[in-house]
């Protein structure tokens, strides 16, 4: 099973986005469908399912320590040569679950660390085939447009399962690990 962490956006956020896609068409990037929009917090690969029960005793004592928190929606741009994206602004409590989840799991060899890499809190809403090979300089930010309201309440962290078909992936919740109003720990 291909599986992921994420944070899952509300319909009504997803809606307002979309909405502003055909702006970008000439761009020709291979839209992803709103209803896969997400924020990922771990990509865990192909993993059999008997490590489900692990990543649950991993992670739901993580979510519990995290209140619900506010993400913020900035701007689309590329994020790569090839990762068309919205991106969210800098949230703390966001690095902090991301980090937590990452040692965790690294530490319970359930899914390497992400050491090399940098997290950029986004949402990927197309890929562009062949990547672009202009200035990214020049196409890298567009402002959203909307003045609809652009923040969301991040409320738990959903255990998503990957099914690649020949449309697109499909993805499915698993398992939802709701953040904590009581949550010991500040965000």
């Amino acid at each position: 099973m291909r599986l992921f962490l994420a944070i899952n956006l509300p319909e009504a956020l997803k809606q307002t986005l979309a909405a502003e896609l055909s702006r970008f068409d000439y761009l020709k990037f291979r839209a992803i469908l709103a209803s896969n929009w997400h924020v990922t917090i771990k990509f865990l690969d192909d993993l059999d399912e008997e490590v489900l029960p692990l990543i649950r005793e991993a992670v739901e004592p993580v979510a519990a320590q995290f209140k619900p928190f506010e993400l913020s929606a900035t701007h689309f741009g590329f994020l790569n040569r090839r990762i068309f994206a919205i991106f969210l602004a800098r949230s703390a409590p966001l690095y902090a679950l991301y980090r937590t989840v990452d040692t965790l799991l690294a530490a319970r060899r359930i899914a390497p660390p992400e050491e090399a890499r940098q997290y950029t809190p986004h949402i990927t809403i197309g890929r562009k085939h062949p990547p672009i090979i202009q200035d990214l300089h020049a196409v890298r930010h567009f402002d959203i447009k909307t003045r609809a309201p652009l923040s969301f309440s991040a409320s738990s962290l959903d255990l998503m399962c990957s099914e690649l078909q020949p449309a697109g992936a499909v993805y499915g919740i698993i398992a939802r690990y709701k953040f904590s109003q009581s949550a010991k720990k500040v965000n």
